[in-house]
């Protein structure tokens, strides 16, 4: 996708994405972060959530996940489903967008991806 063809609205959420990102890449253990669903697209509109999938070596902890949040402004943080060894996904919202991410290890995703193949 080109930016400048987004709508307005993806663009707003791929500048808070970068943000966002901004705070998990700093984890020394972080190695890769992707922007999914509408805003990678260009299509979101002003209801729009933003969703995000963080690699990492190793899974950050909850009170590193809940500082990250914190450190992001986020506001009302929950899990969505259960946590695991290897992955966990939590939502928060941000001046009042519903931030979604998915947080996995790299082994976990391989795995996963090695079994669809």
């Amino acid at each position: 996708m080109n930016e400048e063809q987004a709508s307005e609205a993806s663009r707003l959420l791929l500048a808070l994405a970068r943000r966002n990102a901004r705070v998990y890449a700093a984890h020394p253990d972080a190695r890769a972060i992707i922007v999914t669903g509408s805003a990678a697209e260009g299509v979101s509109d002003f209801s729009s959530d933003l969703d995000m999938i963080l690699y990492y070596a190793r899974l950050p902890s909850e009170d590193e996940l809940l500082a990250a949040c914190q450190q992001n402004e986020g506001k009302g943080r929950h899990l969505l489903g259960r946590a695991g060894d290897e992955e966990v996904m939590d939502a928060y919202a941000v001046n009042g967008v519903e931030c979604q991410c998915a947080h996995t290890t790299i082994a976990f995703a391989t795995s996963y991806l090695y079994w669809l193949l």
